[in-house]
């Protein structure tokens, strides 16, 4: 007892500190392995970049080859100062190079001012005037585009093959001759009449197919406005810009059709005979989620937030799982699909492909050709000529860039898609000076 209590105070030691290797094995503390299993898993992770670092990894020089990504050239030595500055250079070249290619796309892409269907409508029409004349505005615009652009018309219609039977009809009832107030004649002139009537729907059918281009009957809806534009009041400013899309589509796809059929007089040797179906869906692709808000216009001011500016370096959404050609909308362009089906000369589908798609942002995702039987077509009034026909029906994507489009969308538009808000104003695309020096070719050497 004497030794215990001379030694008390180390004797109390001991027992804590049994007690607390006892508590760790027994009773963990919280946590402590954890932490623990994350400072192993830090270290590891240490280890393993210093690894890499070291001289048994091969390495290659950075590859600016887009046509060639996959090619690589070993680095045979540490980079030098020099190597380091050779590869600045490059990165500098690259992005010029890239900065090059992005104004080239929004030069080829965008849509000036002139271009809109009715300027000054969007993204807030000028005046309540123009507003309420909005759907006039459009239609004359659309009117011209089908008549002007396309020199575009439709085939005879009953109404008027009536009206052609009745002056002939006309013409030849002066020749019917009367004795004493009675017709002696009258079978004659009639049996003329029927004769040549029965002739007058071909006729006119031959006569209108050398008066147009190609057929396109507004009745179908193609190049006309918009059921949800009111004719007796001021449309949606959301109404406005899908009907400006619309027109934006319709546009390149005309500027294509009159392409083709540039050097033709008449729809018996045009190319492109009828334009059977041009749809535009109002909404982007995919449509995004979005449930108006009660307000004016759909959506209050104050709830208009600004969003994500266009970025051609951003990385791109993958919608290999909505679309084929991989693409859907995001903040640098946005995607509409659009239906479209002419009947076109067998020979001349492929070099309508290609219009469509040159200095356009049009790729073709679905095509389906089916022939046409010309004999059919001209019992419904539809001459179409000698030449093979089919029906050529498209579906298409088109982009449009918001470098361009963001001055345009409404209020509404702009909050729909998280776009910038209105105050956002379109950067200019400066291209930067050439990181590589001029190179001057040597001087010819003279020949004696």
């Amino acid at each position: 007892m004497d030794i215990i209590k001379k030694n008390l105070l180390s004797v109390i030691c001991g027992v804590i500190a049994l007690a607390a290797l006892v508590a760790v094995f027994i009773w963990p503390l919280n946590g402590y392995y954890d932490s623990l299993e994350e400072k192993a898993k830090l270290s590891a992770a240490k280890q393993a970049k210093i690894a890499s670092l070291l001289n048994n990894k091969s390495r290659t020089v950075p590859n600016p080859n887009p046509r060639n990504p996959d090619s690589a050239t070993p680095l045979l030595q540490f980079p030098s100062k020099a190597v380091i500055q050779e590869g600045e250079v490059a990165r500098a070249v690259i992005d010029r190079q890239a900065k090059i290619i992005y104004k080239a796309a929004v030069g080829l892409n965008e849509k000036k001012a002139e271009d809109l269907a009715v300027p000054g409508a969007l993204p807030r029409p000028a005046s309540d005037t123009l507003a309420l004349r909005f759907h006039e505005l459009l239609e004359a615009k659309l009117d011209a585009m089908r008549e002007k652009d396309l020199g575009a018309g439709i085939p005879p219609t009953p109404q008027q093959i009536e009206i052609r039977k009745g002056e002939l009809w006309d013409r030849l009832k002066a020749d019917i001759r009367y004795v004493n107030d009675q017709p002696t004649n009258l079978p004659a002139v009639t049996a003329r009449y029927n004769s040549e009537a029965a002739k007058i729907p071909e006729q006119m059918q031959q006569e209108f197919a050398t008066l147009y281009k190609i057929y396109v009957d507004p009745a179908n809806k193609i190049l006309t406005v918009p059921d949800n534009i009111p004719t007796d009041k001021a449309p949606s400013y959301a109404d406005m810009w899908w009907a400006q899309v619309e027109y934006w589509v319709a546009q390149d796809v005309v500027s294509a059709v009159a392409a083709l059929n540039q050097k033709s007089k008449s729809v018996t040797d045009a190319p492109i005979k009828q334009i059977r179906v041009l749809r535009v869906p109002q909404n982007f692709f995919p449509p995004p989620g979005f449930t108006p808000i009660p307000g004016a216009d759909g959506m209050p001011v104050d709830e208009v937030a600004t969003g994500v500016e266009p970025d051609p370096t951003a990385v791109l959404p993958d919608g290999s799982s909505q679309s084929p050609t991989k693409r859907i909308s995001n903040p640098l362009f946005d995607v509409i699909q659009f239906d479209l089906s002419i009947d076109i000369e067998a020979d001349q589908v492929v070099i309508f492909l290609k219009r469509l798609a040159t200095n356009k942002f049009i790729t073709v995702l679905n095509m389906e050709i089916v022939n046409v039987d010309p004999q059919l077509m001209q019992l419904n009034r539809f001459v179409y000529g000698p030449r093979p026909v089919v029906t050529l029906t498209l579906k298409c994507e088109a982009l449009f860039l918001r470098h361009w489009t963001i001055q345009w969308m409404p209020d509404t538009i702009r909050t729909l898609l998280k776009a910038p808000d209105k105050n956002w104003k379109k950067p200019e695309l400066v291209i930067p000076e050439d990181p590589l020096p001029n190179k001057k070719p040597a001087a010819p050497v003279a020949k004696r």
